[in-house]
């Protein structure tokens, strides 16, 4: 049987050990270094207690991603952003991050404009970060992005290989919106590198683009996509508009293509006929390239033509330049004809009238381009002398209700000879008492 002494030095170094034990454990280890713990309240009492989390003063478990009210109630690497938990160096939560000369990609990493996904390199050095790769493709070197799987990449890319690439269409037309971002509703055009409208292939076409070109399931604008989109003859250009050419193969034999996608048929003066011009830079023989080319009248430098006047300036006095044909003219509007006349734009000349509204009170024989007194009875208050297209009193004795007509004179008189009076004689055309 122990000694009395025995069984109270071993109680006493119970009561030791348990009083040790309870310091330990009112302050355990920290899984979250840097944040004071305190081991009251229900739910947890250490870091322990949460798995993966940490314990929070009042008790309770916060796990990443949680509730937040300041940072301190996050765990270490995050930040709290609109009362939610976010790792801290994400900067999708907190754009602030990337400053000048960055921009926050798909991932949430801050990368310098020039990198990044579809940005042109040379070496991975080039791209935005250590597992980026500046990668070969069918049309160049650009810069792809490390990633895991398609949520890492923005829109229209997907993760190929470890790296975002473009899902079609290619790095080249992408590089210039490489750091773009755009707001809702808006998508950046590589053919300019700034945002413009999204536009909606389920709407009416002549809506939402200019023709000829159509909205794309991209959300942008083109006249095409590839050579079938263009009419015979025409091929697609880079800039998705419809071209004569972008080889010389495009071209008939014996022609080259220009810089602006049109076939051309002489590049020099030699290569046209006897007297023909070839212009600056190639395209079609022309007649002239100035007025020095021309034997007679003025150069049309923008069809290469030697015409007669391009304006009223390079006409004789009096007459106008016809803005069709090029011709020295009478007249090409009423302005250029005397007064009281208009101008028939059919011929060019001074006329009396075109309408009857040109008249002034008469008619106007169209055929004739001429102003009458009548053509008809209807047109007078008398009667129309046909032969002469004016109105008169009379033509027959019974046009006149009281007296009789005068023949030569087509006016309604009261006597020719003395029997036209009921008394008295006619003298000068009226009756006369004895």
């Amino acid at each position: 049987m122990p000694h009395p002494f025995a069984r109270l030095a071993l109680a006493a170094l119970l009561s030791a050990l348990a009083a040790s034990c309870a310091e330990e454990a009112a302050d355990p280890p920290l899984l979250d270094a840097g944040r004071v713990r305190d081991a009251a309240a229900s739910g947890c009492q250490y870091d322990t207690d949460c798995p993966g989390g940490v314990c929070l003063p009042n008790g309770a478990c916060q796990y990443a991603g949680g509730s937040c009210t300041v940072d301190q109630d996050c765990l270490s690497g995050e930040a709290c952003v609109d009362y939610l938990c976010r790792p801290a160096d994400d900067c999708r939560f907190s754009p602030e991050l990337c400053g000048a000369g960055a921009y926050c990609d798909a991932g949430g990493r801050c990368v310098t404009i020039g990198q990044g996904a579809c940005a042109v390199c040379t070496y991975d050095e080039d791209c935005g970060g250590a597992a980026d790769r500046c990668l070969d493709l069918e049309e160049g070197r650009f810069c792809g992005v490390a990633c895991a799987n398609d949520a890492a990449c923005g829109p229209d890319f997907a993760c190929s290989e470890g790296q975002c690439q473009p899902r079609e269409g290619g790095c080249a037309a992408r590089a210039a919106c490489v750091g773009v971002i755009c707001a809702e509703g808006k998508i950046c055009d590589p053919l300019k590198g700034v945002c413009v409208p999204r536009c909606d292939p389920e709407a009416a076409q002549d809506l939402v683009c200019a023709p000829p070109a159509r909205c794309r399931a991209t959300g942008l604008c083109r006249e095409c996509l590839a050579d079938a989109g263009c009419a015979e003859g025409f091929v697609c250009s880079e800039r998705f508009t419809c071209i004569e050419c972008r080889v010389d193969g495009d071209c008939p034999q014996g022609q080259t293509c220009g810089e602006a996608g049109a076939c051309l048929r002489c590049l020099t003066d030699e290569d046209c006929g006897e007297g023909l011009r070839c212009p600056e830079g190639g395209g079609d023989c022309v007649d002239c390239l100035g007025d020095e080319d021309c034997e007679a009248g003025v150069c049309d430098e923008a069809v290469g033509l030697c015409v007669e006047c391009l304006s009223r300036a390079h006409c004789p006095e009096g007459a106008a330049c016809q803005p069709q044909t090029f011709l020295c003219v009478e007249c090409v509007q009423d302005g250029d004809c005397a007064s009281g006349a208009v101008c028939d734009p059919s011929g060019n000349v001074c006329v009396d009238c075109l309408s009857t509204e040109d008249c002034g009170g008469g008619v106007c024989i169209s055929a004739e381009r001429r102003c009458v007194d009548c053509v008809d009875d209807t047109t007078c208050e008398g009667r129309c002398l046909i032969a002469e297209r004016r109105c008169v009193d009379c033509l027959h004795p019974g046009d006149c209700p009281q007296g009789v007509c005068d023949a030569a004179t087509n006016a309604c008189v009261a006597c020719l000879v003395d029997n036209d009076c009921a008394a008295g004689f006619c003298v000068e055309r009226a009756c006369v008492a004895c």
